[in-house]
C-alpha cells in the first residue's frame, strides 16, 4: 500500500517589486503586503514538510522579469528543501516567467508542464490569455493532456491550472473549454483539478472528480448582491492525496480579514464583458 502525499496548494500570490501603476495601486496600499502574506505562509508549509508546493497562477502582477525572479527568490529564501511547481494566470506575463523564474530563453507560448513527484503525476495547462481575463484552455493543450494520462501513474494524477471550471452565469467568469476536459479527467488518473483565480476556495465536480479551488495569498474577494469587495483574508491549503481520495485542508494566513475595496455589480459586469 502505498503512503499518503501532501502537499501545499497556494495560489494568486501577485508579487511584484513595486505596485505603482499597476490599476490596483489603492488596493495594493491598503492590503497587506502580498510578499510578506507570501513568507508567512511558506513558514507554515515548511513546517508542515509536503512533497512539494502548488501555485496555480498570477505569481506575479503584471511585472516584468525582475518579479519572477524576486518570487523565485522568496521561495528558495523560505522553502530551499521543497521543489514548486506552477501553472500561469491572467496576470502572468509567459516570456518573462520563462526568463526570470525559469531562466530559459523567453517565449510566449501556453506554459504546459507535467512531472512526477513521490510517485504523483503533477499536471499544469495553460489557460492563461494575456491581456485577457476570462481563461481559454485550446483543444492542442487537450491532446497533449490525452498523451500525458494515457498511462497510470504510481500515485495518480492532479490537474493544474489557473481559471476553474464554473457554471454559466458567475458574477467571476471560469474557463472556455471543450466538455472533451471533462472526459478526459473522468476516464484517467486524475484524482483532482487544482486551481485558482477566484480569491475564493471552492469545491465542486468536473467529469465526477473534485475540483479545488484555493484562496489568494495576496487578497481575498467577497461577492454578494452589491458587488465585489476586496479583503484581507488570504489562506493555503495542505492536500493529501491517498487511497483513499482528497482530502484539502484550508489554513487562514490572515488572522483577521477586512474589507479594503469595493466594485459595484454594473462595474463588474463591464469588466467582465472583455
Amino acid at each position: 500500500m502505498l503512503r499518503p502525499i501532501t502537499f501545499a496548494h497556494i495560489s494568486d500570490t501577485h508579487i511584484r517589486k513595486s505596485y505603482q501603476d499597476t490599476g490596483m495601486d489603492a488596493i495594493f496600499a491598503a492590503a497587506p503586503s502580498p510578499a510578506e502574506n507570501l513568507r508567512r505562509a511558506l513558514t507554515c508549509i515548511a513546517a508542515a514538510k509536503p512533497s512539494f508546493l502548488l501555485i496555480t497562477g498570477d505569481l506575479i502582477h503584471e511585472g516584468q522579469t525582475e518579479d519572477y525572479a524576486l518570487l523565485a527568490d522568496i521561495l528558495r529564501e523560505e522553502i530551499p528543501e521543497i521543489p514548486a511547481v506552477c501553472c500561469l494566470g491572467n496576470h502572468d506575463r509567459k516570456a518573462a516567467f520563462r526568463q526570470g523564474y525559469l531562466k530559459e530563453a523567453p517565449s510566449s507560448e501556453p506554459y504546459l508542464a507535467v512531472t512526477e513527484i513521490d510517485g504523483l503525476r503533477v499536471i499544469c495547462l495553460d489557460s492563461a490569455v494575456e491581456g485577457k481575463e476570462n481563461g481559454t484552455i485550446s483543444e492542442s493543450q487537450l491532446d497533449w493532456l490525452a498523451r500525458q494520462v494515457q498511462q497510470p501513474a504510481p500515485r495518480g494524477s492532479v490537474l493544474c491550472f489557473h481559471h476553474p471550471i464554473m457554471d454559466e452565469g458567475g458574477m467571476v467568469p471560469g474557463v472556455e473549454v471543450s466538455p472533451r476536459l471533462q472526459q478526459i479527467v473522468k476516464e484517467s488518473d486524475i484524482a483532482a483539478i487544482f486551481c485558482g483565480h477566484t480569491h475564493q476556495n471552492s469545491l465542486s465536480l468536473v467529469g465526477g472528480k473534485p475540483q479545488l479551488v484555493a484562496d489568494s495569498l495576496a487578497f481575498g474577494f467577497s461577492v454578494d448582491g452589491t458587488g465585489l469587495h476586496f479583503t484581507t483574508q488570504t489562506c493555503y491549503s495542505l492536500v493529501t492525496v491517498s487511497q483513499n481520495g482528497v482530502k484539502s485542508e484550508v489554513h487562514p494566513n490572515t488572522p483577521v480579514a477586512a474589507s479594503v475595496a469595493d466594485i459595484s455589480i454594473q462595474q463588474l459586469q463591464a469588466m467582465m464583458k472583455d
